[in-house]
């Protein structure tokens, strides 16, 4: 929770406890941050010091001197731990370990909704608060986003037992209403809530925390009640995992609900077969596999990633571009260069030159022949791919200015197009040439 500074009408200190800061104040009063005087490390607490009109009324003390007895029984992982309460104090106060991080309402408010991971972990985290609050007897009546504080370890529920105290009394009657429009059960509308009033509101706070908006939309306090008792709820943001759960816990029928046991086993059976080394339970096992909330207080901003998926490849493939570009220009210039070195060899044999002229040329560009013949338009394409690729690895290639035009001559043309000169392209091994005399065949 965030906090401010004391006012001047505050009080510095209730009971033993010095207040340092205020975190916060609502329909049931104001919570300030305290000290304990006597704890040797200072350990922080929270306050919460009851509105004035609570103290009138005997009623309310009565009520809730009892609720503190039954308060200190809740021992949930997701639960604040209750220290000490005074009914009989001027203005009654209700001391609770301190919970360090911001409400649910002002996390969505900084970051947006949750993420899959943190809202199942939210979901279980506050069935297991529930389960633990309903095993003690009391039922919370106000569950909602800004009594949910999202501490590094997980969620902690607040404010559990004084909505029951004030329930059960005559202020109900006097402008404190228990319970947020938008955050209520149907029955609650109508003044008889239970544990079951609790699962409806479990259910309507997942789906907040999934949306960051109630699943029974805004305006005023009268249409947001009406579609409460009567309208289907937008939960249409809550993943798969979760949406059967949140759909069973919004029934109109409280009965027809699951209760926070049925909630917690069925969302903590998976770590069941599980080992819960450093953890006690199943729900401190979900927490460590799906918790990572932000330092506590105000969200920093988000650093900007570069979304996953194929965005940073088109950088890659540009440049990959570019890369071959050159190299399939050079390889189609040695490739013209050896068909050109090729005819020059096969005129030479023409007319007489002796084999040691036609062994100068480098003995792979008779592989080569293709790109030279196909001014021609009469010799077969390369039946190996992999004859293509040869000239890259021989350097004499660059020694025929690219310039010359011999094909064009009549020397060259007659060999081009009779069978001894297409024989070596379709030969394998690159030697056959060498080792035969194809010069003599047309003389």
């Amino acid at each position: 929770m965030a906090r401010a500074p004391l006012l001047q009408t505050d009080p510095s200190q209730v009971g033993r406890y010095r207040l340092v800061a205020r975190l916060g104040a609502g329909g049931m009063g104001v919570v300030y941050l305290g000290v304990d005087p006597n704890s040797p490390d200072g350990q922080q607490v929270a306050v919460k010091v009851l509105r004035p009109e609570l103290a009138d009324d005997p009623e309310f003390r009565v009520r809730f001197g009892r609720e503190v007895t039954m308060l200190a029984r809740v021992q949930g992982v997701c639960t604040v731990r209750v220290i000490e309460a005074d009914t009989q104090a001027p203005k009654p106060f209700l001391v609770t370990e301190y919970a360090d991080g911001p409400s649910l309402s002002e996390y969505i408010d900084a970051r947006g909704p949750l993420d899959a991971g943190m809202l199942y972990g939210l979901a279980t985290g506050l069935a297991e608060a529930l389960a633990a609050i309903h095993a003690a007897g009391i039922v919370h009546r106000d569950l909602k986003p800004s009594n949910v504080l999202l501490t590094a370890g997980g969620p902690k529920v607040i404010d559990f037992g004084i909505a029951q105290a004030l329930d059960t009394t005559s202020l109900t009657k006097t402008g404190i209403t228990v319970g947020s429009a938008g955050f209520m059960a149907p029955e609650q509308v109508t003044g008889k809530a239970g544990t079951a009033a609790d699962i409806f509101t479990w259910a309507v706070t997942v789906a907040y925390a999934a949306s960051g908006k109630s699943p029974f939309g805004t305006g005023a306090s009268d249409a947001i009640l009406y579609r409460i008792m009567h309208a289907a709820p937008d939960i249409t943001a809550v993943p798969p995992g979760l949406h059967p759960l949140v759909e069973a816990a919004l029934a109109k029928e409280p009965q027809a609900r699951p209760t926070a046991q049925q909630l917690l086993s069925q969302l903590t059976q998976q770590t069941a077969a599980q080992p819960s080394v450093g953890y006690g339970n199943p729900t401190q096992i979900i927490l460590a596999q799906t918790w990572h909330p932000s330092a506590p207080g105000p969200a920093a901003p988000r650093p900007t990633v570069p979304p996953p998926g194929p965005a940073p490849t088109g950088p890659r493939s540009s440049r990959r571009r570019t890369v071959l570009l050159p190299v399939v220009l050079t390889l189609a210039f040695l490739l013209a260069a050896g068909g050109t070195a090729v005819g020059f060899a096969l005129a030479g044999r023409s007319t007489g030159t002796h084999a040691g002229t036609a062994t100068s040329t480098p003995p792979t560009r008779s592989a080569q022949i293709t790109p030279a013949t196909t001014n021609g338009g009469t010799t077969a394409p390369p039946t190996s791919p992999a004859a293509s690729t040869t000239p890259a690895t021989t350097s004499p290639a660059t020694t025929t200015p690219a310039t010359s035009t011999p094909a064009t001559t009549s020397p060259a043309s007659t060999p081009a197009t009779t069978s001894p000169a297409s024989t070596p392209a379709t030969t394998s091994p690159v030697s056959t040439p060498a080792t035969t005399s194809p010069a003599s065949t047309p003389a």
